[in-house]
């Protein structure tokens, strides 16, 4: 049965038909008549293309009217038949809806040519065959889409596929900047409930001195008041350590950055100055170990600060090096505590050591506020000292900090940590724990597990601090490289 080269014939009745004497069959059908020869061999399965004619918004703003091109050496337009970077247009997302007309090279019965579309980023397969001429897309969500779509002529070949790609912005209320914004007015919101509560309690209390002179029977009654007000700012404190602890780098993903580490987080009381942070760009990992001015609430909010600034900073591109990105880090933290250098005003800030591991160029850079970086290879210490300078107002402030950059070998041991493991007090005679006893400790140590290391670290701070109270917080990495 041959049925590709009746395609053309309407479906109809048919009058009549005849085979005359050179066997080519005659076909009436009312006023029509057709003639079909067999000995002409005709190919129906030549290759032919589908096309995207036009690609425009809302309004009609033409994004694309049927040429790709380059610009070649001379200045000229030249005609390209894939979509070049400069022709892949980037919509706001006030823009998201897109309308294609799309038509094919095939030219016969052109009105009972099929098309089937599919929307990469958005649609979940190929829509089926239809006469549609002008597909349209409304409402995309933010996110890279490619537009294809396909032919099918009269005799059901199929063309070659078309392509567009294009992508559409985020609205501004789902940009990193805007979610940032978002932790900045939460915290701040925290900080005003606790200011507001401790301010309150301390007005109570002095009121309440005053009537436990003439009305002593009331003092149980105004301790168990003060009590459930003390347990309402102590609530509030640990609402505010869940914010602190859920800004961290969450233990997954830096499972997923290194494959033997550990981090000591002690924090001295619920919400702690000292930090950590980390996070990947393509081949680049970024380890930060912090310790804020202050600790307590104070510190937290210093430590949020920070995190979100390093946030903020990541999202303008992955090429900086650590120390400009302390820089800009600096640069940050003293425009938005509005510090100037003037007798009196606020001296806070952080000590910080940051280091990024190259994992294609096999390097480590690192750049240090006060705080070194100790690098344990062949059972010997190396450490690399930091910018004696904090990330803050200073008078070297228009500084550049320092960036050491190291060749690593597999097996190097990385140490990175704050002030509060050496500098607690303990021990026989009631001093410091110190640095040097640290990387003592620390080159005895290092080839054991990771996890043990931070037992045995463990272990020691709270057999040296004894009866003694902690003095600050505690945060200490290990990294096996």
């Amino acid at each position: 049965i041959k049925r590709k080269p009746f395609k053309t014939i309407p479906s109809r009745w048919v009058e009549a038909m005849f085979t005359d004497s050179n066997g080519i069959l005659w076909i009436g059908i009312s006023n029509q008549l057709y003639s079909y020869d067999s000995s002409i061999h005709r190919e129906f399965d030549l290759p032919y293309n589908a096309l995207i004619r036009k690609a425009s918004t809302l309004g009609d703003s033409v994004l694309f009217h049927g040429t790709f091109y380059k610009e070649t050496n001379e200045g000229e337009r030249e005609i390209i038949l894939t979509q070049p970077p400069h022709q892949k247009p980037t919509l706001p997302y006030s823009l998201n809806s897109v309308t294609f007309e799309v038509a094919s090279t095939f030219y016969e019965k052109e009105d009972e040519t099929l098309y089937s579309y599919f929307m990469e980023g958005n649609d979940k397969e190929w829509s089926v065959w239809n006469a549609d001429p002008r597909p349209a897309y409304m409402n995309l969500r933010e996110g890279s889409y490619t537009f294809m779509v396909k032919a099918k002529n009269i005799y059901g070949e199929e063309s070659s596929i078309a392509y567009y790609s294009f992508s559409v912005k985020a609205p501004w209320y789902r940009t990193i900047v805007a979610y940032i914004v978002y932790a900045l007015l939460l915290a701040a919101l925290i900080w005003g409930i606790v200011v507001l509560n401790t301010r309150r309690l301390i007005a109570e209390k002095e009121h309440l001195e005053k009537v436990v002179k003439e009305r002593t029977a009331e003092v149980v009654a105004q301790k168990e008041e003060i009590a459930q007000q003390n347990e309402e700012i102590r609530s509030s404190i640990n609402y505010a350590s869940r914010i602190q602890s859920a800004l961290l780098t969450p233990k997954e993903t830096i499972d997923e950055m290194y494959d033997d580490y550990f981090i000591l987080f002690l924090p001295r009381d619920i919400v702690s100055g000292d930090f950590y942070w980390h996070a990947q760009a393509g081949n680049r990992k970024i380890c930060v170990v912090a310790d804020c001015t202050g600790h307590g609430v104070p510190g937290g909010f210093m430590s949020m600060l920070g995190i979100g600034f390093l946030t903020q900073i990541m999202t303008k591109g992955s090429h900086f090096t650590a120390a400009e990105i302390l820089n800009q880090l600096r640069d940050m933290i003293i425009e938005s505590l509005h510090q100037t250098g003037k007798p009196g005003e606020s001296k806070d800030g952080m000590d910080l050591a940051l280091y990024i591991i190259d994992t294609d160029k096999g390097i480590v850079e690192f750049a240090g506020a006060n705080n070194p970086l100790v690098l344990i290879r062949d059972n010997e210490i190396i450490q690399y000292k930091p910018d004696k300078m904090p990330i803050g107002i200073h008078v070297k402030c228009d500084t550049s900090f320092t960036n050491h950059i190291f060749e690593y070998k597999k097996g190097d041991v990385i140490y990175t940590f704050s002030d509060g493991y050496p500098d607690q007090f303990g021990g026989p005679t009631q001093r410091k724990f110190m640095i040097k006893r640290l990387k003592e400790l620390l080159l005895e140590i290092h080839q054991k597990p990771m996890e043990e290391q931070k037992e045995i670290l463990h272990k020691t701070l709270l057999e040296w601090e004894g009866e003694e109270d902690r003095i600050d917080d505690v945060v200490l990495m290990g990294l096996r490289l």
